[in-house]
């Protein structure tokens, strides 16, 4: 997504009753962002078999139109990691085309 600018979604985890609201939300208006250079991305501790399942079985998610990453790590590095059940909290962060959180 090399020059565009980034929206990274955190939410805590698949298959829970509340995340696939906000991910479905902000796919209803992928084309906004896009239109104004902005890749979406979704994620979440969980891996990519878990992300696929998910996708899968839930209707409001299989054309969600952007990817669900596995950013455990990520979310460890950004400090949003909860230290007890080892999720993500929710957290949005915009990253510019240089790279450098805005």
């Amino acid at each position: 997504h090399e020059g565009k600018w980034k929206l990274f979604l955190f939410y805590p985890k698949d298959f829970t009753f509340v995340c696939p609201t906000e991910l479905v939300e902000f796919g209803k208006r992928a084309g906004d962002f896009a239109d104004r250079d902005v890749v979406l991305l979704g994620a979440s501790a969980d891996n990519e078999h878990s992300h696929l399942a998910w996708r899968r079985s839930h209707d409001d998610l299989r054309g969600l139109p952007y990817p669900l990453l596995a950013a455990a790590r990520l979310a460890k590095d950004l400090d949003i990691l909860d230290r007890d059940e080892h999720v993500p909290l929710r957290a949005t962060f915009l990253v510019d085309p240089q790279g450098v959180i805005q």
